[in-house]
């Protein structure tokens, strides 16, 4: 599946139409149906005595669903993320790194709480992250080190992006309107109208909504893919299912290779960051320059990851 780069890169999102073929469709509603069925018996099960009826899932305005909710039956979820429509095309718009590893895969589902309007927001900050000019000019300059995906299993319409915005400040006008209030529609977003089977993938520095939570039903799956070995330091680093891979043992034999491969990578990242900082304290300017060379190749913006807090953690 060819999609087209350039439009990613201007407009910060891409709808790609039939990420998921109309023949598998069936059965990814059906394990993702399953692993929501388990987690609301996990619900139940958890609530204490005195608790909210049916627990933290039936409270939730939107539910999710993450690795460990996968089981025997339901792991087909992972071969999915990392087939070729997926794994495939993120590697396109991840520019062929060396490597793309799966970083997280979960659901978005609904609930049985009408809960209404959500907030605008960018799922990155400078105070958690870096300076957002800084990460907005490190991706343009140096390709995505990182890219999200919500892909609908039913049709869907809740999700709103702001186009350009992976790219552009927040403007003052925009600024004033958010203030106002968070929860309508901003001027120039555009509903990410999803078809079931379509997906959205875009970097999520730029701006977006998950609109208005219903209890309409809603089953996106949710997975983000960053590079290693690429010009960029990735801003989303993790790997989150690192710690917990109790769902490895369900998984083909393929996807625990991707996995496997993906923790040598992590793993040697994180020697290079803990050399990073043994060199800064040291006051070793020659080798903090080398190590951090090598974590962001691209010579452009390379002070960016300087200022991430992955370096200081």
């Amino acid at each position: 599946m060819k999609v087209d780069l350039q439009k990613f890169r201007e407009d910060g999102y891409l709808i790609v139409e039939n990420v998921v073929p109309l023949e598998q469709l069936q059965d990814l509603r059906l394990s993702v149906e399953l692993m929501v069925d388990r987690e609301k018996s996990r619900s139940a099960a958890e609530c204490k005595e005195g608790g909210p009826r049916g627990g933290s899932w039936y409270q939730n305005a939107q539910p999710r669903l993450g690795m460990d909710s996968i089981t025997a039956e339901t792991a087909d979820v992972l071969d999915f993320c990392l087939g070729e429509n997926m794994l495939g095309v993120s590697e396109q718009l991840l520019q062929h790194p060396p490597f793309t590893a799966l970083t997280t895969f979960g659901a978005l589902c609904s609930g049985v709480i009408d809960y209404g309007f959500t907030d605008w927001h960018r799922d990155a900050s400078s105070a958690e992250q870096a300076p957002l000019s800084g990460m907005q000019t490190d991706l343009m300059e140096n390709g995505p080190g990182y890219v999200q995906w919500n892909v609908a299993l039913y049709d869907d319409e809740v999700f709103w992006v702001l186009p350009n915005s992976h790219r552009q400040a927040t403007t003052e006008a925009q600024r004033r309107q958010l203030l106002l209030d968070p929860t309508a529609a901003l001027e120039g977003g555009v509903p990410a109208r999803l078809k079931a089977g379509d997906g959205i993938v875009y970097p999520n520095l730029m701006m977006h909504w998950g609109s208005t939570y219903t209890s309409r039903l809603r089953r996106t799956i949710h997975m983000g893919y960053r590079t290693f070995g690429a010009s960029i330091l990735p801003y989303v680093h993790q790997l989150e299912w690192h710690d917990t891979q109790n769902f490895m043992q369900y998984a083909s034999d393929s996807v625990r290779a991707h996995f496997t491969e993906a923790e040598v990578h992590y793993d040697r990242e994180r020697e290079q960051l803990a050399a990073a900082l043994r060199a800064a304290i040291a006051n070793d300017g020659q080798t903090f320059r080398t190590v951090l060379a090598g974590l962001h190749p691209g010579k452009a913006c390379r002070m960016v990851s300087v200022v991430l807090p992955v370096l200081f953690t």
